[in-house]
């Protein structure tokens, strides 16, 4: 992940300029660890961050970048799936690449087919893109919202972030609490684009906000809808397993990374399991894999998945938690995801994140495999029995 902000404003004076980006280095370095760097536009009047998580294009993927002619900018957080062959059609057309980095194909599409382009992007990404030509200013969330992106505006002053306390940062934000969205959080009712804060909003996923920054208004738009009411598709069991597990290995294969270490989360179920055999099949060498383990027997998968893990011969790294462990893991959580939850699953992954990124730069997950194949109903998700 990265961590992308900026502002848009018609008095964003150099004191305002240096307090953002000072507080913006701080605030989401977690998110970037590894670069970071920002645009004004001559009339000051735009400004964005980018705080780099290198993952592609290592040593030329410094942002925001730019298309040729300096017309187009971009501050992007994600990864955008198998964009190898999207550049090789740019270039083929005539476009000019500065960097190696996934981003970059973006701002090349976008000088190509306008927003149309939004369509044609598969993967797990937030960005935002400036349009100098039209004093335009982009936000654009995923299809199902994985990378976060807020957004709020007040008074003459338009903030965007992928956290909330980089909103925060700027000194005209307002700091009121909803107590409405609070009292959903706490009830597990989540809205796509609803936050804790009063004045402060997420994009929806498959979503973009435009920001007209000569008349400071915001306007939402879709940009992508499920396929929803379709007829399912009439098939054998027999063949439908074998497309759920091309379909699968697929999916894992486009989200291997080609420049850095990779590795994954390793517990005893069916979900991760699945996603490590399928990546030790396509790496066919030996990676990193990263277990919790519990002195509790109850919650303990630890056995399952060193079994796995030395089927396969993969480096298995295990985080043992006793009880109390999570309690400031919990509170440091919190301030990470700036949203209420319901349980320590957040603080004990990121403990386990600390654990990981001693070894590799990217780690794989089962995440989303339960509500892809209707696992967890609403009484588990809240912990009741």
């Amino acid at each position: 992940m990265c961590g992308i902000a900026g502002t848009a404003s018609s008095s964003l004076n150099k004191k305002t300029q240096a307090i953002l980006l000072q507080k913006w280095q701080t605030l989401l370095r977690p998110r970037g660890p590894d670069d970071w760097g920002h645009y004004c536009n001559p009339t000051e009047t735009v400004l964005l961050f980018h705080a780099r998580l290198s993952i592609t294009g290592l040593s030329n993927g410094h942002q925001p970048l730019c298309n040729e002619d300096e017309t187009v900018w971009l501050t992007f957080n994600g990864e955008i799936y198998q964009f190898e062959s999207m550049r090789e059609e740019l270039i083929a057309q005539g476009h000019k690449f500065r960097t190696e980095t996934d981003a970059e194909i973006i701002v090349h599409l976008y000088e190509r087919d306008g927003l149309d382009c939004l369509k044609l992007l598969r993967g797990e990404f937030a960005f935002a893109l400036y349009d100098a030509r039209k004093e335009m200013l982009f936000l654009v969330r995923d299809r199902f919202g994985i990378k976060p992106l807020f957004y709020a505006q007040n008074g003459g002053h338009f903030v965007f972030s992928s956290e909330i306390k980089g909103i925060l940062a700027h000194p005209d934000m307002p700091r009121q609490f909803s107590a409405s969205a609070i009292q959903h959080f706490l009830h597990a009712f989540y809205f796509a684009d609803k936050t804790v804060f009063e004045h402060i909003k997420q994009v929806p996923p498959a979503c973009f906000i435009q920001f007209d920054c000569r008349q400071s208004e915001v306007k939402l738009q879709s940009y992508w809808q499920l396929p929803l009411g379709q007829e399912p598709l009439q098939m054998p069991e027999k063949e439908a397993v074998v497309l759920f597990s091309e379909t699968l290995e697929k999916a894992v294969s486009i989200r291997l990374p080609k420049e850095v270490t990779v590795g994954a989360y390793l517990s005893g179920g069916l979900d991760s399991n699945a996603v490590v055999r399928l990546m030790t099949k396509l790496k066919q060498t030996s990676f990193p894999v990263f277990t919790i383990g519990f002195q509790d027997p109850t919650y303990d998968e630890l056995a399952q998945a060193r079994h796995t893990a030395n089927e396969l011969g993969l480096q298995h790294h295990t985080l043992v938690i006793d009880k109390g462990d999570l309690k400031d893991a919990f509170l440091r959580s919190i301030w990470h995801s700036e949203m209420p939850v319901l349980n320590t699953h957040g603080a004990a992954k990121l403990l386990l994140s600390a654990l990981a990124r001693q070894h590799c730069k990217v780690v794989l997950t089962g995440e989303g495999a339960d509500e892809t194949l209707l696992g967890y109903d609403a009484a588990e998700v809240v912990g009741e029995p």
